[in-house]
């Protein structure tokens, strides 16, 4: 065989990278190796590889066959932009040629023919790929307007929206007159024109210096009713509260401030001429405590000397009012960005039956000490940052987040409805308030100002919410619970316990559950309430052996009733099983006040059970008489039988002590007090005595 003296790519490299793709060896499937990712920066759909692209994907295609050689799973995922501006061109001047016209298509008729055009013209640049021998796993090729992509990007544009990191709202953009559509700021060529800027000395009144104001137009000077500067601008602090001469009238005029003026235009000071334009005529009438309407706004600028048309007044208007300069209100409704939509803004600029009820004042804006307060308060209580330094917009994102917070809290009042002893009840409700208070603003300049009088309200929630939130989300709810169920058992049981160890653990419970804000200490619980268990428990097994042994004087004491006794077949069982459930209950229990009542209980059963023997006894023995038989005489034709009394047979009753004496103890300190405690009980066995009853007193 004979070697080529050259090497001839297209016999090689077409045929080896066919057997890479054929054997699979660019694909990716998810396992247990290390992962390594490259999506590619994807080309317009519709483009050719340049030498950057050469580059750019050059450098993929090494790092990604080195991380395959380390035994990394690596996968370089393919994919084009749709490139819609530049294909919408190109489809428009195909349309054109077959004598079609974009505006006589439906969207969906358009877009049509834009697939068909890409489908045709697309993915050129993704086979040159492939020549170079790109090792992409072609089965992931990915276009930006495919259905996966274009539901992915709805979906981040919405969750942006709801942020508030973006919003929609009357702007300037970039029109482009024959595609019909709005263009970015890439794809706009900027072309600066050169202008005369006129430099006039401004005299400070009864000082020797000067202001100096750059203006295109000189000949307005005689106007002049004031400067106005930024109140932010450095270079011109000293000239905050005074007074300069107009050159050539000699008018003395103020020094106000704006955060209209630029800084960086000119020398930052900016002489006021009243209704020199739009902005200065509604600031104007604002002085004068009017409102302006857009009809007298319109009637003023269609005319000479201004000459606009109207649609550039009614753009004016929008961009004063996007911008934050102006307020407007419609039938002394305020139109805001958080109340109307941008199309009723629109129809309330461009509808001619809304001149006269569209009106405008000079819009109080928030400061930069205002907007920083909000900053703030957002970051720390919402953990958000608002990338927009529009008034509206960040009012309405904070609303929005307030919103959420306030319901959020509301959900809270379910814990505390069941369990008001939790921890936060009343920060909580001071929570909902701040809130339901910010929610019931309308205006932005009562917004930030609202926000930057309590920032530090806030600002304390934001700081003692955090740990209330960790309270219900995490392990420390559950904590407290265990701690409130066992302080209860205590409390019910706290008569029957007299033991120092105890008290001291639950004093320090105690102590904790009490705090407004034990977060920091309720780490400390489960020690404690570990401790609690281990001495409560020990006490219970004290206290439980001569309960034990009550229960068991009670059963002894029936078993023995009932020995010889004729019910005794009926009743046996049944005692058995009643004097196993009450120690079983005694077994089982936690809680001293429940075990001390078991001893009450047991006394209880013994009673009950000695008397349903007495009664079942007497039963039988009245069953098992023979009858009595009278002797009978005859007189005559009448029999007479002798009256015989039957004999009377007394009822036994068993009664205890301890149901009759209530009280648990008594104090005898001298004979009175015998005498006292024998009346008394005296007095209730008198009240237990029945008419043919004999009474067995059980101590």
């Amino acid at each position: 065989m004979e070697i080529a003296s050259k090497y001839n790519p297209a016999e090689v490299e077409g045929k080896w990278y066919q057997y890479w793709l054929d054997n699979g060896f660019f694909k990716s499937k998810p396992d247990g190796r290390e992962p390594y990712t490259i999506v590619i920066p994807p080309p317009n759909v519709t483009g050719v590889l340049h030498m950057g692209h050469m580059l750019n994907n050059t450098i993929q295609d090494i790092l990604v066959r080195r991380a395959r050689m380390e035994g990394k799973n690596a996968c370089w995922v393919p994919g084009t932009d749709h490139a819609s501006i530049a294909t919408e061109a190109k489809v428009v001047n195909k349309l054109a040629a077959e004598g079609i016209k974009k505006t006589d298509l439906t969207r969906d008729e358009f877009l049509k023919h834009a697939w068909d055009w890409t489908d045709k013209h697309g993915g050129i640049i993704l086979k040159q790929l492939r020549k170079l021998g790109a090792s992409c796993d072609w089965d992931r090729t990915a276009f930006t307007m495919d259905e996966k992509r274009s539901e992915s990007v709805l979906k981040v544009f919405v969750d942006l929206y709801n942020k508030g990191l973006i919003y929609s709202g009357v702007r300037m953009v970039n029109w482009d007159p024959k595609a019909l559509t709005a263009l970015s700021d890439e794809e706009v060529i900027y072309k600066e024109e050169h202008s005369k800027l006129y430099y006039l000395k401004y005299m400070i009144e009864g000082e020797d210096g000067y202001a100096v104001v750059a203006t295109t137009r000189p000949e307005t000077i005689m106007g002049d009713t004031a400067m106005c500067i930024n109140p932010n601008d450095p270079k011109n602090q000293h000239l905050k509260g005074k007074k300069v001469i107009v050159p050539l009238v000699g008018r003395v005029i103020p020094v106000i401030e704006d955060d209209y003026v630029d800084i960086e235009f000119g020398t930052g000071c900016l002489k006021v001429t009243p209704a020199h334009d739009v902005n200065d005529y509604i600031a104007l009438n604002t002085q004068r405590h009017m409102k302006t309407s857009m009809r007298s706004i319109l009637e003023r600028f269609l005319k000479a000397p201004y000459g606009f048309v109207e649609a550039d007044v009614q753009w004016l208007v929008a961009k004063l009012f996007k911008d934050g300069e102006i307020a407007m209100f419609v039938n002394n409704d305020a139109v805001t960005l958080l109340s109307k939509t941008p199309e009723e803004i629109i129809r309330y600029l461009t509808r001619k039956e809304f001149n006269e009820k569209l009106m405008t004042e000079k819009r109080v804006k928030a400061n930069e000490k205002q907007k920083k307060s909000v900053r703030i308060v957002m970051k720390e209580l919402f953990n958000v940052t608002s990338a927009s330094d529009d008034d509206d917009a960040i009012m309405r994102s904070f609303l929005g987040y307030a919103s959420n917070l306030k319901n959020d809290l509301e959900k809270l009042d379910i814990h505390y409805a069941t369990q008001p002893a939790y921890p936060g009840k009343q920060l909580i409700a001071s929570g909902k308030k701040l809130m339901a208070d910010v929610l019931q603003m309308k205006y932005s300049n009562e917004f930030f100002a609202g926000i930057d009088h309590k920032k530090d309200d806030f600002l304390d929630f934001a700081e003692n919410y955090e740990p209330v939130k960790k309270f219900f989300a995490g392990e420390q709810k559950g904590i407290f619970d265990k701690a409130l169920k066992l302080m209860k058992i205590y409390d019910d049981s706290k008569t029957f316990i007299v033991n120092s160890e105890i008290e001291s653990v639950v004093e320090d419970i105690k102590s904790i559950l009490k705090k407004s804000a034990p977060y920091s200490e309720i780490f400390k619980l489960p020690d404690l309430l570990d401790k609690f268990i281990n001495l409560y428990s020990g006490l219970l097994n004290e206290m439980q052996k001569p309960i034990d042994n009550a229960i068991q004087e009670a059963r002894q004491r029936v078993f023995e009733e009932l020995q010889d006794k004729k019910c005794h077949d009926k009743l046996a069982d049944k005692y058995v099983n009643l004097f196993r459930e009450i120690g079983d209950k005694a077994m089982s229990c936690n809680n001293v006040a429940i075990l001390q009542n078991i001893k009450v209980e047991a006394d209880a059963l013994k009673v009950r059970c000695l008397n349903e023997i007495e009664k079942e006894e007497a039963k039988i023995i009245a069953a098992e008489q023979p009858a009595h038989v009278a002797e009978t005489r005859n007189y005559g034709e009448k029999s007479i039988v002798p009256a015989v009394s039957a004999p009377k047979v007394k009822r036994k009753k068993t009664v205890s002590i301890k149901s009759i004496n209530n009280a648990t103890t008594w104090q005898l300190e001298s004979e009175a007090d015998v005498k006292k405690y024998i009346a008394e009980l005296e007095k209730k066995l008198m009240n237990t005595l029945e008419e043919d009853t004999i009474i067995n007193i059980e101590f």
